[in-house]
Protein backbone atom coordinates (compact mmCIF):
# COMPACT_ATOMS: atom_id res chain seq x y z
CA UNK A 1 0.00 0.00 0.00
CA UNK A 2 1.34 3.34 -1.06
CA UNK A 3 -0.27 6.38 0.93
CA UNK A 4 -0.09 9.76 0.46
CA UNK A 5 -0.47 12.53 3.03
CA UNK A 6 -1.39 15.74 2.85
CA UNK A 7 -1.15 18.97 5.25
CA UNK A 8 -2.99 22.36 4.94
CA UNK A 9 -1.41 25.04 6.50
CA UNK A 10 1.64 26.62 8.19
CA UNK A 11 4.70 24.63 8.03
CA UNK A 12 8.46 24.70 8.18
CA UNK A 13 10.69 24.06 4.74
CA UNK A 14 13.51 21.96 4.43
CA UNK A 15 15.04 20.21 7.58
CA UNK A 16 12.77 22.22 9.49
CA UNK A 17 10.24 19.75 7.97
CA UNK A 18 11.57 16.89 8.78
CA UNK A 19 9.25 16.26 11.93
CA UNK A 20 6.13 16.19 9.29
CA UNK A 21 7.96 13.30 7.44
CA UNK A 22 8.72 11.65 10.92
CA UNK A 23 4.59 11.78 11.66
CA UNK A 24 3.85 10.28 8.30
CA UNK A 25 6.10 7.44 8.68
CA UNK A 26 4.76 6.61 12.06
CA UNK A 27 0.80 6.86 11.03
CA UNK A 28 1.92 4.48 7.82
CA UNK A 29 3.72 1.73 10.00
CA UNK A 30 0.96 2.27 12.47
CA UNK A 31 -1.57 1.35 9.77
CA UNK A 32 0.62 -1.45 9.28
CA UNK A 33 -0.13 -2.60 12.57
CA UNK A 34 3.36 -1.87 13.45
CA UNK A 35 3.79 -2.06 16.93
CA UNK A 36 5.24 0.40 19.71
CA UNK A 37 9.10 -0.40 20.37
CA UNK A 38 8.49 -2.46 23.14
CA UNK A 39 5.58 -4.64 22.28
CA UNK A 40 7.76 -4.78 18.96
CA UNK A 41 10.68 -6.56 21.20
CA UNK A 42 8.52 -8.59 22.84
CA UNK A 43 7.42 -9.88 19.56
CA UNK A 44 11.06 -10.74 18.10
CA UNK A 45 12.43 -12.15 20.99
CA UNK A 46 9.78 -14.87 20.44
CA UNK A 47 11.40 -15.79 17.22
CA UNK A 48 13.61 -18.17 16.46
CA UNK A 49 16.10 -15.65 14.69
CA UNK A 50 16.25 -13.38 17.34
CA UNK A 51 16.90 -15.76 20.34
CA UNK A 52 20.25 -16.19 18.70
CA UNK A 53 21.19 -12.25 18.98
CA UNK A 54 21.63 -10.27 22.02
CA UNK A 55 18.92 -7.97 23.61
CA UNK A 56 20.56 -4.69 22.57
CA UNK A 57 20.86 -6.04 18.64
CA UNK A 58 16.86 -7.32 18.96
CA UNK A 59 15.74 -3.89 20.51
CA UNK A 60 17.50 -1.74 17.80
CA UNK A 61 15.46 -4.03 14.92
CA UNK A 62 12.65 -3.50 16.95
CA UNK A 63 12.78 0.07 17.25
CA UNK A 64 13.47 0.31 12.95
CA UNK A 65 10.54 -1.46 12.15
CA UNK A 66 8.11 0.29 15.12
CA UNK A 67 6.06 3.67 15.39
CA UNK A 68 8.48 4.57 17.66
CA UNK A 69 11.41 4.20 15.37
CA UNK A 70 9.46 6.15 13.05
CA UNK A 71 8.88 9.29 15.26
CA UNK A 72 12.65 9.25 16.02
CA UNK A 73 14.22 8.41 12.54
CA UNK A 74 17.67 9.66 11.21
CA UNK A 75 16.90 11.82 7.85
CA UNK A 76 19.54 12.37 5.82
CA UNK A 77 20.50 13.91 2.49
CA UNK A 78 21.95 12.07 -0.83
CA UNK A 79 24.48 14.25 -2.54
CA UNK A 80 21.72 15.74 -5.04
CA UNK A 81 20.35 16.42 -1.59
CA UNK A 82 17.44 14.04 -1.87
CA UNK A 83 16.36 13.40 1.97
CA UNK A 84 15.98 9.13 2.84
CA UNK A 85 15.74 7.75 6.05
CA UNK A 86 18.98 5.93 7.14
CA UNK A 87 17.59 2.92 9.36
CA UNK A 88 13.77 3.00 8.44
CA UNK A 89 13.06 0.69 5.98
CA UNK A 90 10.33 3.16 4.21
CA UNK A 91 10.88 5.52 0.96
CA UNK A 92 9.24 9.06 1.12
CA UNK A 93 8.77 11.68 -1.45
CA UNK A 94 8.28 15.48 -0.53
CA UNK A 95 6.32 17.93 -2.24
CA UNK A 96 4.61 21.45 -1.32
CA UNK A 97 3.21 24.48 -2.84
CA UNK A 98 1.72 27.17 -1.35
CA UNK A 99 0.32 26.29 1.85
CA UNK A 100 -0.05 22.46 1.06
CA UNK A 101 2.54 20.32 2.04
CA UNK A 102 2.59 16.06 0.75
CA UNK A 103 4.21 13.50 1.48
CA UNK A 104 4.13 9.84 -0.21
CA UNK A 105 5.41 6.73 1.76
CA UNK A 106 6.13 3.79 0.92
CA UNK A 107 7.67 0.50 0.97
CA UNK A 108 9.09 1.10 -2.66
CA UNK A 109 10.82 3.91 -4.38
CA UNK A 110 8.39 6.69 -5.05
CA UNK A 111 7.72 10.15 -6.31
CA UNK A 112 4.82 13.10 -5.74
CA UNK A 113 4.86 16.41 -6.83
CA UNK A 114 1.71 19.37 -6.16
CA UNK A 115 1.83 22.35 -7.82
CA UNK A 116 -0.70 25.28 -7.42
CA UNK A 117 -2.20 26.15 -10.81
CA UNK A 118 -0.85 29.97 -11.59
CA UNK A 119 -0.20 31.80 -14.87
CA UNK A 120 2.59 31.19 -16.60
CA UNK A 121 4.10 30.82 -20.20
CA UNK A 122 3.20 27.52 -20.40
CA UNK A 123 2.84 26.94 -23.81
CA UNK A 124 6.25 28.57 -24.56
CA UNK A 125 8.04 26.21 -21.71
CA UNK A 126 5.96 23.01 -23.26
CA UNK A 127 6.93 23.36 -26.57
CA UNK A 128 10.94 23.96 -24.88
CA UNK A 129 10.64 20.74 -22.65
CA UNK A 130 7.68 18.20 -23.57
CA UNK A 131 7.31 15.97 -25.90
CA UNK A 132 5.58 16.96 -29.74
CA UNK A 133 2.38 14.84 -28.39
CA UNK A 134 1.89 16.75 -24.87
CA UNK A 135 2.83 19.98 -26.53
CA UNK A 136 0.10 19.01 -29.06
CA UNK A 137 -2.12 18.02 -25.96
CA UNK A 138 -1.40 21.22 -24.02
CA UNK A 139 -2.18 24.04 -26.97
CA UNK A 140 -5.71 22.13 -27.28
CA UNK A 141 -6.46 21.82 -23.43
CA UNK A 142 -4.34 24.88 -22.01
CA UNK A 143 -3.31 25.51 -18.83
CA UNK A 144 -4.24 22.94 -16.59
CA UNK A 145 -2.82 20.20 -19.08
CA UNK A 146 0.05 21.97 -19.16
CA UNK A 147 0.40 21.21 -15.02
CA UNK A 148 -0.48 17.93 -15.72
CA UNK A 149 1.90 16.63 -17.71
CA UNK A 150 4.61 19.13 -15.43
CA UNK A 151 3.57 17.14 -11.73
CA UNK A 152 4.01 13.62 -13.57
CA UNK A 153 7.39 14.82 -15.24
CA UNK A 154 8.23 15.98 -11.74
CA UNK A 155 6.88 12.96 -10.01
CA UNK A 156 8.81 10.98 -11.74
CA UNK A 157 12.18 12.11 -11.43
CA UNK A 158 11.72 12.05 -8.25
CA UNK A 159 11.30 8.57 -8.07
CA UNK A 160 14.43 8.05 -10.41
CA UNK A 161 16.56 10.55 -8.88
CA UNK A 162 17.42 11.50 -12.94
CA UNK A 163 15.15 15.09 -11.54
CA UNK A 164 12.75 16.66 -14.43
CA UNK A 165 14.76 17.15 -17.33
CA UNK A 166 15.54 13.85 -17.75
CA UNK A 167 13.32 12.52 -19.09
CA UNK A 168 13.48 14.60 -22.25
CA UNK A 169 11.03 13.96 -25.26
CA UNK A 170 9.30 11.21 -23.19
CA UNK A 171 5.90 11.19 -23.71
CA UNK A 172 4.31 11.59 -20.49
CA UNK A 173 0.52 10.74 -21.30
CA UNK A 174 0.24 7.54 -20.50
CA UNK A 175 0.42 6.58 -17.54
CA UNK A 176 2.85 3.69 -17.65
CA UNK A 177 6.72 5.45 -18.35
CA UNK A 178 9.43 4.28 -19.83
CA UNK A 179 12.89 5.90 -20.13
CA UNK A 180 16.86 5.26 -19.90
CA UNK A 181 16.33 5.80 -16.19
CA UNK A 182 13.42 2.99 -15.73
CA UNK A 183 10.07 2.85 -15.50
CA UNK A 184 6.83 3.35 -13.76
CA UNK A 185 3.42 3.86 -13.36
CA UNK A 186 2.59 7.64 -13.18
CA UNK A 187 -0.92 9.16 -11.83
CA UNK A 188 -2.71 12.09 -11.33
CA UNK A 189 -4.38 12.51 -8.27
CA UNK A 190 -7.15 14.34 -7.54
CA UNK A 191 -6.53 17.25 -5.15
CA UNK A 192 -9.53 19.45 -5.91
CA UNK A 193 -9.78 22.57 -7.88
CA UNK A 194 -6.93 24.93 -8.70
CA UNK A 195 -3.78 22.32 -8.27
CA UNK A 196 -2.77 19.20 -9.71
CA UNK A 197 -1.00 16.53 -8.41
CA UNK A 198 0.79 13.05 -9.70
CA UNK A 199 2.74 10.21 -8.39
CA UNK A 200 5.08 7.66 -9.51
CA UNK A 201 5.83 4.08 -7.85
CA UNK A 202 7.40 1.06 -9.40
CA UNK A 203 4.05 -0.97 -9.74
CA UNK A 204 0.54 0.23 -9.72
CA UNK A 205 -0.76 -0.41 -6.32
CA UNK A 206 -3.35 1.30 -4.17
CA UNK A 207 -2.82 4.78 -3.26
CA UNK A 208 -4.74 5.90 0.58
CA UNK A 209 -4.70 9.64 0.76
CA UNK A 210 -4.54 11.18 4.42
CA UNK A 211 -4.95 14.15 5.88
CA UNK A 212 -2.04 14.86 9.13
Amino acid sequence: MNRIYRYDGDFSRGDGGFGMIRRAAADYLKRDGAPAAESGLDLLQNRAAARNADRDTVRAAAREISTDGAREAVILRTDKGKPFFRDLPLEFSVTHSGNTWMCMVSRQPCGIDFQLIKSCSYLRIAERFFSEPEYRYVKERGETAFFRLWTKREAFGKLTGGGFFDSGAVNFLPEWIRTKRGEAVVKLLDVGPGACCAYAAPADVPVELISL
